[in-house]
């Protein structure tokens, strides 16, 4: 069946349960529920401890804290332009920088009428990095060797649009694909990223001509 994962708040004992239970149906971009939680850690769970945890966690206390709903104003961009941080480890993720890189994967398909589609999938860096230790199942993220998963669960994390220089930013060390074959990137995404750089800028020049 796969494992079943919620966004719990480990101050406040509270969870919400994503539209998309499997890890990997929901921890994206341009998924809502992420969207939610991240207008959550930039007002009523800022600076507190918030994981992704799963029912094959090894700890499952935080999976069945009462749920909540978690809103968020329909104009909302956080997960495009704000920054996340780590409050314990004064580390930051620029989530303008990380979708400029991740939105060079572009995936190509044909539809049921024969016509050709692009598919831009980017996995979303707060689930990556807070999700709880314990067993993998169905549906989960096959990076399993990568040193980020759950690098901050436990942290105080917040969300802003202000860009605080204090923290150290650590955007190229996540991975905004999901790679089966992790060996051949790495642990140290530098050069992936820099790549990536060099070729979202050739786009963006061409496309002034």
């Amino acid at each position: 069946m796969g494992q079943y994962f919620k966004a719990a708040n480990l101050d406040k004992e509270e969870s919400f349960q994503p539209d998309g239970i499997k890890f990997m149906e929901h921890s994206w971009v341009e998924n809502m529920s992420v969207e939610q939680v991240m207008f959550a850690l930039s007002k009523k769970w800022k600076r507190q401890r918030v994981i992704w945890v799963g029912d094959y966690a090894h700890n499952t206390e935080p999976y069945e804290y009462p749920e909540v709903i978690l809103d968020k104003p329909k104009d909302t961009d956080l997960s495009f332009n704000a920054y996340l941080y780590n409050v314990d480890k004064k580390e930051k993720v620029d989530m303008a920088l990380y979708n400029k890189i991740g939105f060079t994967n572009v995936e190509e398909w044909t539809n049921n009428k024969g016509k050709k589609e692009t598919w831009i999938s980017i996995i979303h860096p707060l689930p990556i990095l807070v999700i709880a230790e314990g067993d993998s199942g169905g549906g989960d993220y096959h990076n399993d060797e990568d040193p980020m998963l759950g690098a901050w669960s436990g942290d105080r994390i917040f969300v802003s649009y202000k860009n605080f220089k204090t923290y150290k930013d650590i955007t190229h060390k996540v991975l905004p694909i999901e790679e089966r074959d992790f060996d051949k990137i790495g642990g140290d995404y530098t050069e992936y990223y820099n790549k990536k750089v060099s070729t979202f800028k050739l786009k963006q020049n061409l496309e002034k001509f």
